[in-house]
């Protein structure tokens, strides 16, 4: 218990503590090592994963998995946006799915597209009212009219706002281009799958990025004292 994070984590285990973020002076698996440990996947998942929040020009775009997982297979691709579904509805916000991808609906057939279809098909099943489609190119998924225009058949009739990517790769080079290059601002990595509030900051997080952490994982935790979303 000498070590801060444990002895965090131990806090928010046994009632003394609601939530943890932390993370701003340390790598990721400092953090995240201790509360695998200690609770481990939870709410019926297998492992966690993280998701950024990007707040752009009053909306709302959420990027997933940007933290953990470095390869996903389809069928964790089908539970990491599960996952992320059930955060967006504990916020009151309807996800809208788009499988990012190269590739735009199997105009490339290889294992990478393949995959994301198969994810789309797994998701679909359990949560057929939820907007999901794929695979598909970013810039295309949030184009309604190139939407409309060329691919009419797509479960996209809205801009999406969960976008789900390949692999750890992807996500976080995407991640780190969206900081440098553009005015938006990130809030996160957002832990999904734990059953309770333990969230990261990366090393160089701002302080509208620990605040706006702690006030999610606030959100969170008073849902999961009411046992909603849950």
């Amino acid at each position: 218990m000498k070590n801060y994070f444990y002895f965090g984590t131990m806090m928010v285990k046994t009632g003394h503590a609601d939530a943890m973020v932390a993370g701003v002076s340390v790598n990721y698996p400092e953090v995240l090592r201790p509360a695998l440990k200690i609770f481990g996947a939870g709410r019926g998942h297998k492992f966690v994963a993280g998701m950024y929040m990007i707040q752009q020009d009053r909306k709302n775009y959420f990027h997933a998995d940007a933290a953990v997982i470095i390869e996903p297979t389809a069928e964790q691709l089908t539970d990491i946006t599960l996952m992320a579904i059930e955060e967006l509805e504990r916020m009151r916000i309807e996800p809208r799915v788009a499988m990012l991808s190269f590739s735009n609906f199997g105009s490339v057939r290889c294992p990478q597209t393949e995959k994301m279809r198969r994810a789309v098909e797994m998701v679909k099943a359990v949560r057929p009212d939820i907007p999901c489609d794929g695979p598909v190119q970013p810039d295309v998924a949030l184009d309604q009219d190139k939407i409309d225009a060329y691919y009419p058949f797509a479960d996209i009739h809205r801009r999406p706002n969960l976008l789900i990517f390949p692999n750890l790769d992807a996500a976080h080079i995407s991640l780190r281009l969206i900081r440098k290059l553009s005015s938006a601002n990130t809030i996160g990595p957002i832990l999904l799958g734990l059953d309770k509030p333990i969230h990261l900051l990366p090393r160089d997080a701002e302080v509208s990025n620990i605040v706006n952490l702690a006030a999610l994982a606030s959100v969170d935790a008073h849902y999961m004292m009411e046992g909603v979303g849950v």
